[in-house]
């Protein structure tokens, strides 16, 4: 007759290996995504007869030599709300440096 328990000790440590692993490997991905992100984001509100002006500007630096050369992961997001006989500008840029 086998035992209902059998098996239950190693089951459960495998788990706990698997769910260790997983936050581990799941954390260094998720932190290289995120480091290599860039955003800026830029908001502005005015009343009537005024002015406005954003510049939003990111440099990225690049090597030509990386195999996975990718630099579309900078965001720019500029917003501007203005009432009446207002002037606004906005400027955004991304500047890529070739090493």
């Amino acid at each position: 007759m086998e035992w209902f328990f059998d098996g239950l000790g190693t089951e459960l440590i495998s788990i706990i290996i698997g769910v260790i692993l997983g936050a581990v490997t799941g954390g260094t991905i998720g932190y290289k995504i995120g480091v290599n992100k860039q955003s800026m984001k830029q908001k502005q509100k005015a009343g009537t007869a005024s002015k406005q002006k954003q510049i939003g500007e990111s440099d990225k630096t690049i090597v030509l030599d990386e195999k996975n050369l990718n630099v579309n992961n900078i965001k720019i997001k500029q917003e501007q709300k203005a009432k009446d006989e207002a002037s606004q500008t906005q400027i955004g840029r991304v500047n890529v440096n070739e090493r």
